[in-house]
Order: C-alpha cells, then sequence, then structure tokens
C-alpha cells in the first residue's frame, strides 16, 4: 500500500493513473476492453493468435523450421499495447511489468508448469546500449516471471557480444544476418535441459531461433519462449 501511494501505478495502455480497484486487474476498465490477449485458437508453435478454423500451425511456423519447441505471449501487437511497449522499453515505464502480470499471468502460469523449465533467461542487450538505457527490458520480465513462478532468473547464460541495428522493419533474412554471431553462451548451459526465453515482443521468431540454436549446441534439451507480446499469424488453408 505505502508503495503504492509513493510510486502509483499506471495503466500501460493509456498511462492514466489506475483506481485502488483497478490496481489487481492491471488496466483500467477501458484498456481492459480494447486489448488483444494471444489466448483460445493459436498457433500450437509460435502461440500467435489462428483465424481460420481448424488450423494448428500459422503459415511461417509450417513453412519454415523453428529452432524453440514452442513459444507463448500474453497479448496481441496492437493498439493499446503498442503504445505501452514503447513506453515499457524506452520510457523507463519498468512499472508496467506489474500489471502485466496481474492481468496476464495466470493465463500463461498453467503452460509454464506444463514446461517446466530449469531456468529462466532474458534476451541479452549489448552492454554499452543497456548502461545508456540504464535496464534490459527482457531482464524486468523475467525477474517478474520469476518472482510469480519460482523459477531461477539466469542472466549470464546467454551473452550479447556484437551491438546490432534495430531488428523493427527488417525481412527475417536481414534478421538472421544481423543478428549473425551476435550471441555466445556464457554460464554452463549442459546441467540445464529445459530454458525458458524471455523477451518484450516476438515477431519472426529470428532472435529466438538463434539463441535456442546456441543454448541447444551447448546441451540444452528443449528452449521455449515467453513474451509480453506476439504478432498476428499470417495463415491460408492448411493442405
Amino acid at each position: 500500500m505505502i508503495r503504492n501511494l509513493l510510486f502509483p501505478r499506471r495503466c500501460p495502455g493509456c498511462n492514466e493513473l489506475l483506481s485502488e480497484n483497478e490496481m489487481e486487474k492491471g488496466f483500467c476498465k477501458e484498456c481492459r476492453s480494447l486489448i488483444k490477449r494471444a489466448e483460445g485458437h493459436i498457433c500450437e508453435k509460435c502461440g500467435r493468435l489462428l483465424i481460420t478454423p481448424g488450423g494448428t500451425l500459422c503459415d511461417e511456423c509450417r513453412s519454415r523450421p523453428h529452432s524453440f519447441d514452442e513459444a507463448r505471449a500474453l497479448y496481441i501487437y496492437d493498439e493499446p499495447l503498442k503504445s505501452a511497449m514503447y513506453r515499457f522499453k524506452y520510457s523507463n515505464m519498468r512499472g508496467y511489468i506489474e500489471s502485466f502480470m496481474d492481468e496476464g499471468y495466470h493465463r500463461i502460469a498453467p503452460w509454464i508448469e506444463h514446461i517446466a523449465p530449469d531456468v529462466i533467461v532474458p534476451v541479452p542487450m549489448y552492454k554499452a546500449k543497456e548502461r545508456k538505457r540504464g535496464y534490459n527490458q527482457a531482464d524486468v520480465i523475467g525477474k517478474a516471471l520469476s518472482g510469480r513462478s519460482g523459477i531461477p532468473f539466469k542472466k549470464d547464460l546467454i551473452i550479447r557480444e556484437k551491438n546490432t541495428i534495430p531488428q523493427k522493419g527488417l525481412s527475417p533474412e536481414e534478421r538472421r544476418n544481423n543478428l549473425k554471431n551476435a550471441f555466445k553462451t556464457g554460464a554452463s548451459v549442459v546441467q540445464l535441459s529445459r530454458i525458458l526465453i524471455v523477451d518484450d515482443i516476438l515477431t519472426t521468431g529470428v532472435t529466438a531461433d538463434m539463441m535456442s540454436s546456441l543454448l541447444k549446441e551447448a546441451g540444452a534439451e528443449k528452449v521455449f519462449c515467453f513474451s509480453i507480446c506476439t504478432g498476428r499469424a499470417v495463415e491460408s488453408p492448411e493442405d
């Protein structure tokens, strides 16, 4: 209660102050009615929302194999979450994570219990960039998820040793080239058989794929991915 008085919670969707009754729901009433949740009929592989009845995989997952085993997210990357994620990532609105977890953790908890990861690992940020920004948003997500689930958080399992340009706007092939040799394993992976990577947004899955490949080469058996937001699925009827 004292913390809420000193640092009042804001709705991630509109950035307005939350009332006491709204705090436990994470978002204000209006934004709760607007957010699109990544639940229901989703791609079994990447977790994107599917539109076509009866389908199990989106077009991308049917045409391109992923290195990660499964991915899940809380929300579809659309307004008001687009604005929320920008503030969360670039405007030091780290407090939004409590709202994301208050609103959505109960939905993702059964999946996390099912995959039973040994450790939570954030997508790393280049050190100079992290110092300039002051934080890595993936760390914020990973620590919050660790606190709710009890799964250990380990930051040094993967290290980013190359400063890359932003992935937004790049094609999947350009993203792969951009991230080539960007990561290396840090702490020993051999004793960890199931790893959960966390990030703010999953779009093409290229970052998750490259990290998953590296972790599996280092000894991991299964690698899963969790993000706050994901894109919409692109679909065509299955044969």
